[in-house]
């Protein structure tokens, strides 16, 4: 009984201290508000081993971003919703890049541009009863940058991460 609770106090530390795919335990989040109705991403490795992570999909010549969803609170702060960044495509693949410790990478994205999708209109219309996004109506957003895909024969970080609230 003893081995067996030891055992169980390991897997826990384990889980929770060591694993990198915990919420903000490995990777910090960076989200910014530049002019022109657009945003900018950043993902920090703030672990200490090096990470793959999907950055985004390259769709052609597009670039869509999977792995991140905006998240807006109503000016009431009575609901919470969500704005993707996927759209319809033919042929995709994502791309995966490898962060060392406290390195990052960013990505600049044009929110008005994505949140006139019809998708993103429906849940604006749905949750604000607002037709689009925007610039500067004083709402909270951040990002949440997330995985549970896995690929076969690479180790990808699986896991979510949020930026702060910050005001749009």
């Amino acid at each position: 009984m003893k081995t067996l609770f030891s055992t169980f106090i390991i897997w826990i530390f384990i889980n929770n201290f060591m694993s990198p795919n915990n919420p903000n335990k490995s990777l910090k989040v960076d989200l910014k508000v530049l002019k022109e109705g657009k945003i900018q991403v950043k993902i920090t490795n703030i672990s200490s081993s090096s990470l793959d992570l999907y950055s985004h999909v390259k769709a052609g010549e597009k670039l869509h971003y999977d792995f991140f969803e905006l998240e807006a609170k109503t000016p009431d702060y009575e609901h919470i919703y969500g704005i993707d960044f996927i759209d319809n495509r033919d042929k995709a693949y994502p791309v995966v890049v490898q962060l060392k410790p406290n390195t990052s990478f960013s990505h600049t994205i044009n929110l008005v541009e994505w949140s006139e999708k019809e998708h993103n209109k429906q849940t604006l219309w749905k949750y604000a009863q607002i037709q689009s996004l925007p610039q500067k109506c004083g709402i909270k957003i951040r990002i949440k940058y997330y995985n549970s895909q896995t690929e076969e024969g690479k180790r990808i970080w699986q896991g979510y991460a949020y930026s702060d609230w910050v005001s749009w």
